[in-house]
């Protein structure tokens, strides 16, 4: 009987076993402790599993992280008037206006690693591209035989400038 009472007496009480604090934002930064942004989400795949979200000259942003790199959405596609993908992106009407999903429409290239979004000041053009690039993918040669509409994308910010890997949560 005092064995029970004792174990009794040492058993942690229901306040003494909280200790966990509950965390209602989990946040990326880089190297230098410089906020990348707030999580959105954490995936179960090893090579992109966080996204940030945050907002630079009024356009949203949704990028993925890794523990060395910054990434744009999968599935954009960028239409250049060059055929070395030079000069500002152009994204596809459909894209846009469509969506690709939920996200909104941001490539990363270069020079360095800048972000490039919708042009919202341009209206949509017709052109005939001379190469593309696919936001997972190296610039390559297209050779249209109708145009197609296209809306002028422009770069807001190099993240290289602003942000240093290697990236980590809290």
């Amino acid at each position: 009987m005092l064995t029970g009472l004792f174990l009794l007496a040492s058993m942690p009480s229901p306040i003494q076993a909280q200790t966990l604090f509950p965390r209602t934002q989990l946040s990326v930064f880089d190297s230098n402790d410089v906020k990348v942004g707030s999580v959105l989400g954490m995936f179960n795949d090893k090579a992109n599993p966080l996204w940030v979200a945050f907002t630079i000259e009024g356009h949203l942003i949704a990028l993925r992280v890794t523990k060395n790199q910054l990434k744009g959405p999968d599935g954009v596609e960028a239409y250049y008037l060059s055929q070395e993908c030079a000069g500002e992106p152009h994204f596809k009407f459909s894209q846009i206006q469509g969506g690709q999903g939920m996200l909104p429409t941001a490539l990363i290239g270069p020079p360095g690693q800048t972000v490039y979004v919708v042009d919202d000041d341009d209206l949509s053009l017709i052109f005939y591209p001379q190469s593309r690039r696919l936001s997972t993918g190296p610039c390559e040669k297209v050779n249209f035989t109708q145009p197609i509409k296209l809306r002028p994308g422009k770069g807001i910010i190099n993240l290289e400038e602003v942000f240093t890997p290697p990236y980590h949560i809290r």
